[in-house]
């Protein structure tokens, strides 16, 4: 019944977007496999016998945590920049490290 859904389909095509642009990036492109494997064990999820049905609610994946880690992902193609050692230009003069060149 839900994945018939309006809201489904635009889970899916979400999904489907994040993962094309995933494949695509050279930097995030080794990600790929991880994340088709991360999606479909999504979809393929069931709940075990020896657990009851309120521990398998808080352990199971949902959508949003798909996404999540789909964007976290993709998020790795801009690595963040080392912040120690950078030069920084002032109006008379260049700075290292706060220290005057």
């Amino acid at each position: 019944m839900m994945r018939n859904s309006k809201g489904s389909e635009e889970w899916q095509f979400k999904v489907e977007k994040l993962l094309y642009d995933i494949k695509r990036n050279p930097a995030t492109k080794m990600y790929y496999a991880e994340c088709c494997e991360y999606v479909n064990r999504f979809k393929t999820q069931s709940k075990p016998d020896h657990i009851n049905y309120d521990e398998w609610e808080k352990i199971k994946l949902t959508e949003s945590d798909v996404v999540k880690k789909l964007k976290e992902t993709l998020r790795l193609q801009n690595p963040h920049k080392n912040q120690q050692n950078r030069l920084i230009k002032d109006n008379y003069s260049v700075r290292y490290n706060n220290v005057v060149v």
